[in-house]
């Protein structure tokens, strides 16, 4: 009854007895019998594993898969496992129980997607925080091609803009396990297939193998010299018109997944928004000077009439005086032009804040329409940042069903309207407070005007706060 118990389950199981060398130590273990589930999980027919052992069955098997079941064997004592079969690129979770000296039984369940599902979250986290740091363009394309190559254990990735022709696309940086630099460059679309029409319609290539696929069979010489077999490359538009690629290659047959084409639309998504940011800042920057420049030599001229004018008419310390506050009012007006925070309408900001984060779609938004000061804009936008972060980290957004809701009112008039903003998280693993007082606590601390009013709880059910403070201050520039 046991064995046919076993035998229909739809988790595998294995019973195995373990192989010691000479001295005694466990070094291997061989498969006494196996399950229909175990084939399905594992892709090995089980006439083909018993009797055999575990290092013959997977070659390259990691050495932990031995010393974690010689552990049980010896202590007696069960053990969970969550661990990667690296040869089979799947991940696996279940446990071991001893049953006697030298045999135990396993019973387990692929989580390949799930783990991968954390992997892909935790990379675009961490994306995020390298988008929004860096200020350098080439090394933000570094960051990106790096993180999502690890991520998807790509054989390479890179990121390409369209030349004005829409001929070539120009590779100025690419990643792979080994170095890099080996497609850096320009490369004409049409050397590796039929690919120019469908990629400037913004069409991506999602190509398992390139040596069968009719867009890219007819270039398979070139995909070779490249050491590609399959092949994704999606286009980056900007209003409609594409302006790049981000490319991602593997060296063996891979069907691609709906989640990993949505993770990789993401990275390039953010990378190009954080590219635009940049370039945008450098052109600001160049516009900035330029006013700046034209303003100083208007005032100049300015300066220079008043001394004529003046100059035997009113005192020496009165043309002084004249000319330091000329002086003054330059520089005030480039204090202005350096400035970029605007005014900004608080839904807006906390959409921006969070998607930017990595939390889009995962949150609600209610509350009346309320516009933020450039003040209270750069205040808020450090909170809900820091909270977003928190949650993808630790909170609700950590898991899989979680959610947050972010609600706000406003109470009474005039000077005395308050207005209180509550953040709310469910579906997430009990909230923990900090054990030490670091930046990010200090900085929920000083609430939505960085002046406090601020109320944090962290509950089993997760984490809430609660925010007030002035719409006066608020809205104030």
């Amino acid at each position: 009854r046991w064995q046919s118990l076993f035998h229909n389950l739809h988790e595998g199981f294995i019973l195995a007895r373990v192989m010691r060398d000479p001295a005694g130590r466990i070094h291997d273990w061989r498969y006494e019998d196996v399950n229909a589930a175990w084939s399905e999980l594992i892709g090995v027919p089980a006439d083909q594993a018993i009797g055999r052992s575990a290092r013959d069955v997977l070659p390259g098997l990691e050495d932990e898969w031995i010393d974690e079941f010689a552990r049980v064997v010896e202590s007696g004592a069960a053990r969970r496992f969550t661990r990667q079969v690296g040869t089979l690129d799947r991940w696996y979770d279940g446990i071991c129980q001893r049953i006697d000296d030298e045999t135990f039984s396993v019973i387990f369940l692929e989580v390949t997607e799930r783990i991968k599902a954390v992997q892909r979250r935790e990379a675009l986290l961490q994306l995020g925080d390298a988008v929004r740091d860096c200020a350098d363009e080439a090394k933000m394309q570094r960051l990106t091609t790096r993180i999502v190559g690890e991520t998807l254990r790509a054989s390479r990735t890179a990121y390409g803009e369209l030349d004005t022709d829409n001929e070539r696309v120009n590779v100025a940086v690419d990643w792979s396990p080994t170095g890099s630099g080996e497609l850096v460059g320009q490369h004409s679309l049409s050397d590796y297939g039929d690919l120019r029409d469908n990629f400037l319609r913004g069409e991506p290539l999602i190509v398992a193998d390139v040596r069968t696929d009719p867009l890219t069979s007819g270039k398979a010489a070139a995909w070779a010299a490249l050491g590609t077999v399959a092949a994704l490359n999606l286009a980056v538009q900007d209003r409609g018109k594409t302006i790049a690629m981000f490319i991602v290659h593997h060296a063996q047959p891979h069907q691609w997944s709906a989640d990993e084409i949505a993770f990789v639309r993401n990275a390039a998504e953010r990378l190009e928004i954080g590219i635009a940011r940049l370039r945008a800042e450098q052109q600001q920057a160049i516009l900035n000077r330029e006013i700046s420049h034209r303003l100083k030599n208007s005032l100049s001229m300015v300066q220079a009439i008043a001394s004529q004018t003046l100059r035997g008419q009113v005192e020496p310390a009165v043309i002084r005086a004249l000319t330091n506050r000329l002086q003054a009012l330059g520089t005030g007006h480039d204090v202005l032009l350096q400035r970029d925070i605007q005014s900004a309408d608080l839904q807006t900001l906390i959409t921006r804040v969070l998607d930017a984060a990595g939390g889009a779609d995962r949150y609600d938004c209610d509350g009346p329409a309320l516009q933020l000061g450039a003040r209270a804009a750069l205040s808020a936008s450090l909170l809900f940042h820091e909270l977003a972060t928190n949650a993808l980290k630790y909170g609700a957004l950590s898991s899989e069903y979680g959610r947050v809701a972010i609600t706000w009112t406003v109470s009474g008039d005039g000077d005395d309207a308050t207005v209180t903003l509550d953040w709310s998280e469910t579906g997430g693993p009990p909230a923990q407070a900090p054990t030490t007082t670091g930046f990010g606590s200090k900085l929920l601390n000083l609430g939505l005007t960085g002046t406090g009013g601020a109320s944090l709880r962290y509950g089993s059910t997760g984490f809430d706060a609660t925010f007030q403070a002035k719409r006066k201050h608020l809205e104030e520039a």
